[in-house]
């Protein structure tokens, strides 16, 4: 059985981004310059939001599809000390967050680092990030080397962190808040990582200034895949309009145990040979992409939310809560030991496929793109496929499930 429902509060998954960092960091300017506005906006005491609908298509057999379709809530949190509280509650809701420095100061950067110590690490936040961008602007203001030097410490630092958990390091570029460009090219790079949980080299190159081109903040970039290239056959040698007739071949009486030798070719046959393909070696393999990896979800809510569906509904006897993101789907689940090794592989593999096929099914729907699906299956597996950031839960039922964990699950 299928149920799909368009009964939601909002119509599209929301994705929270952080903007966080120094007073005078330039978060208010790049939050004005993306939401339209011109001007050098006063730094804020307030959380500053912005929210625009994006789509992401991916493109197969040259046709376009779309995967995704979510809101970006941007919020730009004040950089003065006494609103570190203020800050580290609207944290915890954010799954985007974009480091802001002033690479025309010197002072900036290690103002950015103590905050990102005792506000991120140390209250254990840094794990509720998917995607992490470091960002120096006013760059139109002079690029200071030793703020530059800094800021690829911290890069380095925050990317050995990450190194456990996600596929990718930091990058970090640089722009002028005021320029509309780098303001849009800032917002691609962070989607793409949210998506794809790799580096888009070329966008991040584009903000990187030539005279510190020799600086790694494009970590792990792939090299150039040349695009497939028309290898042009020579010419064969021109023909003469009369066709030189071949020779017939004599036949002479041999001895029976002698084979006829063949006869010669003319002098104008083309010699034809069998072009291999060039085989490219790369870390990045656009064509053959890395396997899943399933590894633990790391916010201890919802290892909660599992465990307390298992221990409300007696029928339930298993939950798999999933979060996939680009090639990486991170799973809580009850029972169980929280260890990667304990991991249900073939539970959540189901699911994805399950989830897979409902997805595929959803658009055909004549009553228009739902917002979850709910399948329940003879086999006592439900599963609730919700469209946003591709999130799912499974539950293995004992037997047949309540209104009541049926209403639970569509409100989640």
């Amino acid at each position: 059985m299928i149920i799909m429902s368009n009964n939601f509060s909002s119509k599209v998954y929301p994705v929270y981004v952080a903007l966080f960092g120094p007073s005078n960091s330039g978060k208010s300017t790049f939050l004005s310059t993306l939401s339209g506005k011109e001007g050098f906006p006063f730094p804020s005491e307030n959380v500053e939001e912005y929210e625009i609908e994006r789509r992401w298509y991916k493109e197969e057999m040259g046709k376009k599809i779309l995967i995704e379709t979510y809101r970006l809530i941007f919020r730009a949190f004040p950089g003065r000390e006494e609103f570190m509280e203020l800050r580290i509650k609207h944290l915890k809701k954010c799954t985007v967050l974009l480091l802001f420095y002033d690479c025309s100061s010197p002072t900036s950067i290690d103002q950015l680092a103590e905050m990102f110590d005792k506000e991120i690490l140390k209250m254990n936040l840094l794990y509720n990030f998917a995607t992490i961008c470091l960002i120096g602007t006013k760059k139109d203001l002079g690029i200071n080397d030793d703020a530059i030097r800094k800021a690829e410490e911290l890069r380095k630092h925050i990317s050995h962190k990450i190194k456990s958990i996600f596929d990718y390091e930091v990058p970090h570029f640089l722009i002028n808040t005021l320029n509309k460009d780098d303001v849009s090219t800032t917002v691609k790079i962070a989607e793409y990582i949210l998506m794809e949980q790799r580096i888009p080299s070329e966008l991040v190159r584009k903000l990187v200034p030539p005279a510190l081109a020799e600086i790694s903040f494009v970590p792990k970039a792939p090299p150039e895949i040349p695009k497939p290239s028309i290898v042009e056959i020579p010419k064969p040698p021109a023909i003469s309009e009369k066709p030189v007739p071949s020779p017939e071949p004599k036949i002479t009486a041999k001895e029976p145990t002698e084979t006829l030798a063949p006869p010669k070719a003319p002098e104008t046959m083309i010699k034809t040979e069998v072009v291999k393909p060039v085989e490219i070696r790369s870390e990045y393999t656009i064509e053959r992409p890395p396997e899943i990896s399933i590894r633990l979800h790391p916010r201890e809510k919802i290892w909660n939310a599992a465990r307390k569906i298992v221990e409300k509904f007696e029928e339930v006897e298993k939950v798999i809560i999933g979060y996939e993101v680009g090639r990486i789907v991170y799973v809580a689940f009850y029972p169980g030991e929280k260890n990667e090794k304990k991991i249900p592989r073939d539970f959540v593999q189901i699911l994805r496929d399950m989830k897979q096929s409902l997805l595929n099914l959803a658009p055909r729907s004549s009553i228009g793109q739902p917002k979850a699906l709910i399948s329940i299956g003879s086999d006592g597996i439900i599963l609730l496929a919700m469209r946003g950031m591709n999130a799912f839960v499974g539950i293995k039922a004992k037997k047949i499930p309540s209104e009541k964990l049926l209403s639970i699950l569509l409100r989640m």
